[in-house]
């Protein structure tokens, strides 16, 4: 448009300037009309491209105005709408996290109390544990003690076993024996008797005497086996 302008203005510049310079006054207004008509057409073309573009551009203007007012009111109503799930986005997730903090102190809490409670399980198990090792030893040490005293007794009995054997065995010779005294004696008695019917004191005295003293380690070993002391023996042949 400037270039337009700027165009009219020399036109009628040039024009000024042929007038001045020109001799013939005819010529000079022949042309001058000439020229202010071919300026004016061109001027009004030049107005009517102008109020053209002026028009076009206008439209462009309202049209990208328009688009221009759609996309600012689509852009606010899609940030509003944004802000709204946003706001309501950041209110959901600050609820969740608080939930979720309450739930993690919660979760800590129990863990605290089950960390305590399995700390005191464990301290109350090895003390039970100790208590137990220490018995099981205390056990270990008395059983020990008694399988060596068990050794000891067997090893008694065994020899309390040998000398009961060793006893058994003497006491059947000596049954054997008082079995073999007892058959002397009561052999020896029929003898005396016979003797005494024969009522010779002198003979029956002279017997019992060399008799007594012959038959008085028999009659001892007898009497042990009898339970019954030779003295008493004696007294019992005398009467």
């Amino acid at each position: 448009m400037k270039g337009k302008f700027k165009s009219f203005h020399e036109k009628i510049y040039q024009l000024l300037l042929a007038s001045k310079a020109s001799s013939s006054e005819a010529y000079s207004k022949e042309t001058i009309k000439s020229l202010f008509q071919r300026i004016t057409k061109e001027h009004a073309e030049n107005d009517a491209q102008m109020n053209k573009a002026v028009s076009e551009s206008t439209e462009v203007c309202k049209s990208t105005t328009e688009k221009v007012d759609k996309l600012i009111s689509g852009t606010t109503t899609f940030m509003e709408n944004y802000q709204t799930t946003y706001n309501n986005n950041t209110a959901f997730v600050n609820e969740a996290l608080q939930n979720l903090g309450a739930m993690f102190i919660t979760k800590k809490k129990n863990l605290e109390k089950i960390h305590t409670g399995l700390q005191q399980d464990h301290a109350s198990f090895q003390t039970s544990l100790t208590l137990q090792i220490t018995m099981l030893q205390d056990d270990l040490a008395m059983e020990s003690k008694i399988m060596n005293g068990l050794a000891r007794n067997t090893k008694k009995v065994k020899v309390l076993a040998f000398k009961l054997q060793h006893f058994e065995k003497k006491v059947k010779d000596l049954l054997s024996e008082r079995v073999v005294v007892r058959s002397c004696i009561s052999n020896v008695t029929i003898l005396l008797s016979d003797i005494i019917e024969t009522r010779d004191s002198m003979i029956s005295v002279i017997v019992h005497k060399h008799l007594a003293e012959k038959l008085r380690p028999i009659f001892t070993m007898s009497h042990h086996l009898q339970g019954v002391s030779p003295q008493s023996s004696d007294q019992k042949q005398g009467g």
